[in-house]
């Protein structure tokens, strides 16, 4: 397990619009942060929920959303945003899983964005845009 990556498209004291990416295949999490950065935002990723929980932390005042897989190792999606309705509840979630729809719903709160995997840059593109634009305008209104 390497260390968390953070891929950034301008100087972090400039972008204060990053997306938190818990992912643990390397090659999904690559793709979602191309995605991503083509959108113009920052990308921080972290490998499994105890790894989401520090750089949550740590980055909390600039993410704008989270995009979540439910599967992980040590400390699951589920587990992880389990905590967040106290930390943060003005960053968005979107859950990302080849999980059946009815699973996921039993594992995560109400209200979360369910993407399934696989997904296209356009649906990814889709879901960031009906779940993020909304919050990011009503946070600079």
């Amino acid at each position: 397990m390497g260390a968390p990556t953070m891929v950034e498209t301008e100087p972090a004291h400039r972008s204060r619009s990053a997306v938190l990416v818990v992912e643990d295949e390397e090659i999904i999490a690559t793709y979602v942060s191309v995605v991503l950065r083509r959108c113009g935002y920052a990308v921080i990723i972290a490998r499994d929920g105890e790894e989401a929980t520090d750089l949550f932390y740590e980055h909390a005042s600039n993410l704008v959303l989270m995009l979540v897989d439910i599967a992980l190792p040590r400390k699951s999606g589920a587990d992880f945003l389990s905590i967040l309705p106290t930390l943060e509840p003005r960053i968005p979630v979107i859950v990302m899983s080849g999980l059946g729809e009815a699973d996921i719903k039993k594992k995560v709160p109400k209200n979360i964005y369910i993407l399934r995997k696989p997904f296209t840059s356009g649906g990814l593109e889709l879901a960031v845009t009906r779940v993020a634009l909304p919050k990011v305008s009503n946070a600079r209104s």
